[in-house]
């Protein structure tokens, strides 16, 4: 499997074009085993890094007489701590991050059928699939994860265009509509609720109720 998983890597991350032309025949149980493989992978390096931040934070709250973090626990409770949530969190990376992909290649599909994508749903989720190889690999490591999440949104453009064969134009649709716009009202709500909770619940009161 790791070998046919490495040349698909180093593909997408070096010549992305030229492997999503070289991969619009490729069994769909074959994309779904390459992005578990790296699921899985992700899972485990996340897990492991959580790890050792909480295992640090025992070690530094456990050498100093302050107040808080994990001191103001007992050294049992504080340990196992150390070791399950790093646990769920792998769990939760491998559930939610399945359920979440196989949800928004269904969100990404109708706005590639809408602007003229007619190749089918199949193509769709093999080219968010092979687009997260990028958060996969590298996503787990810090400020690194963030370049692989802005290659990931353009190995996503790369691979609605060539395997939907559509044009640059519609594929940016696709993109603006399908990640850019929920981004956008996301942080609209976020910087309402904001606004609503700074001032007491007043942002709508009706205007004739405050006179």
């Amino acid at each position: 499997m790791l070998e046919a998983i490495m040349p698909k890597i180093k593909g997408f991350l070096f010549d992305p074009v030229v492997t999503f032309q070289n991969s619009r025949t490729d069994e769909t149980r074959t994309v779904i085993s390459c992005f578990g493989v790296l699921l899985l992978f992700y899972a485990v390096l996340a897990a492991a890094f959580e790890m050792l931040l909480l295992f640090l934070s025992f070690l530094l709250s456990a050498g100093s007489a302050g107040t808080g973090g994990m001191s103001s626990q007992s050294p049992e409770t504080a340990l196992v701590m150390v070791f399950v949530l790093p646990v769920l969190l792998f769990f939760t990376v491998l559930v939610g991050g399945s359920l979440f992909m196989l949800v928004f290649g269904l969100w990404t599909h109708l706005w590639v059928y809408l602007l003229g994508g007619r190749n089918g749903f199949r193509q769709t989720l093999h080219a968010i699939l092979y687009s997260m190889i990028p958060n996969l690999v590298l996503g787990w490591i810090p400020l690194i994860g963030m370049f692989a999440s802005i290659w990931t949104l353009i190995l996503m453009f790369f691979g609605i265009r060539e395997l939907q064969e559509m044009s640059d134009g519609r594929t940016i649709g696709v993109i603006l509509l399908s990640v850019i716009l929920p981004i956008i009202i996301l942080v609209v709500l976020f910087v309402l609720s904001i606004v609503y909770l700074a001032s007491g619940g007043g942002l709508f009161t009706p205007y004739s109720s405050i006179q």
